[in-house]
């Protein structure tokens, strides 16, 4: 396509990205931080069997301390502001229901937290993070499946 992308990035405008790498052995080691724009939790339940809704907590944190030599020794961390939560569904009863006491209860838990605890890549682009999740005031191990897409740099924000 000869349409140009508006942006403020000062490479090559025939790509979608300003500079990337599809190779994770290409990226480099240090704390990577959530771009809060392009973070969301996507989740969903069943109703009963008939349905199934579909949320989104859009206000999230995110650290990655990536060892890009060894991404087993790598640590992840995030934090849910679970009074982002959004049903993305017109019932105005629904988002009330989930911040109360009977599903999030985001007065007493205002965020959920995951910290890994290890590393296991699975192929080279995917892995498996292991880590403890604390939603509602317990602790409970769980693994993420998780997909290296790209590195690089976007778009500058504004």
């Amino acid at each position: 396509s000869s349409r140009r992308r508006h942006t403020r990035c000062s490479r090559d405008w025939s790509s979608d990205v300003c500079s990337s790498d599809l190779d994770p052995a290409q990226v480099k080691s240090g704390d990577y931080m959530l771009e809060p724009n392009h973070g969301r939790v996507l989740w969903t339940l069943s109703h009963q069997g008939y349905s199934h809704f579909f949320a989104v907590l859009a206000d999230n944190k995110a650290i990655l301390n990536l060892d890009a030599q060894n991404p087993e020794k790598s640590k992840l961390d995030v934090t849910l502001n679970m009074a982002s939560v959004n049903p993305l569904v017109p019932a105005d009863h629904f988002l009330p229901l989930l911040k109360s006491e009977r599903i999030f209860n985001v007065a007493k838990f205002p965020t959920a937290s995951f910290k890994s605890t290890k590393i296991t890549r699975t192929a080279p682009n995917k892995a498996t993070v292991t880590g403890d999740l604390t939603f509602l005031g317990a602790t409970k191990p769980i693994d993420l499946m998780v997909t290296f897409n790209q590195s690089g740099e976007g778009p500058a924000p504004g």
